[in-house]
């Protein structure tokens, strides 16, 4: 359950106009992003010693490294566009089929060696962008409800000249937040920062508290 004590609007720009942002960090305990953040570290480290290492034999460490090396001089816009391509050319495969379980998030290694769901492909393109020099403040993974398909999913959020791109494993062309009409966000995160979201028209009723202190659906729901 997330307090409401510090309660404040944060920009986050473009980023689902009809939403006010509260930062909530630690008072949204998510232990399998917890989990992500050391595996970016040993993933990056993984990576760093295969382009290191002509001969390197780690495989998706070495599939990586070569888009690292290729994207490296690329501009911003170009580098979000190719990462989302690259990503997406992984299979898809519910936790479900692949695990056996309700929800698993991958590292991004071991999602490039086989297959994953919409969270997976939203941790790779985070890694695969931090790789490349993005700075964790230009990117957040955003979990969202969509009431058509009465379902939650991933995205990853990017920001780049001065707009957020949306990078969504179901669209081979990178998204804004036009196309997400109906879409509800719950909450976002990088490595330091969390936040949830309350409707604008739920904050000016004076209900902001009732809503961030609702119990999250937090990790079990993306990729049902």
């Amino acid at each position: 359950m997330v307090s409401a004590k510090g309660w404040a609007a944060e920009e986050m720009p473009d980023l689902f106009p009809g939403f006010a942002v509260a930062r909530v960090d630690a008072r949204l305990p998510l232990p399998q992003w917890e989990e992500i953040i050391s595996a970016l570290r040993r993933d990056s480290a993984r990576v760093e010693a295969c382009r290191a290492d002509p001969g390197c034999s780690d495989r998706p460490a070495r599939r990586v490294a070569g888009l690292v090396e290729r994207l490296a001089s690329s501009d911003r816009s170009h580098q979000i566009a190719a990462v989302n391509e690259a990503v997406n050319a992984v299979p898809y495969e519910s936790d479900a089929q692949k695990f056996g379980t309700q929800d698993r998030w991958q590292s991004p290694l071991d999602f490039f060696d086989g297959s994953g769901d919409c969270e997976d492909f939203a941790i790779a393109k985070y890694f695969m962008l931090r790789q490349l020099g993005v700075s964790d403040d230009d990117l957040r993974i955003v979990i969202y409800f969509e009431p058509r398909n009465q379902a939650m999913h991933a995205i990853l959020a990017s920001t780049a000249d001065g707009r957020m791109a949306i990078l969504d494993n179901r669209s081979a062309r990178i998204t804004s937040v036009a196309d997400y009409p109906a879409a509800a966000p719950k909450y976002a995160v990088n490595v330091g920062k969390r936040w949830v979201f309350v409707r604008l028209d739920e904050r000016l009723a004076g209900r902001e508290k009732e809503v961030v202190e609702m119990p999250m659906p937090a990790e079990a729901t993306p990729g049902r």
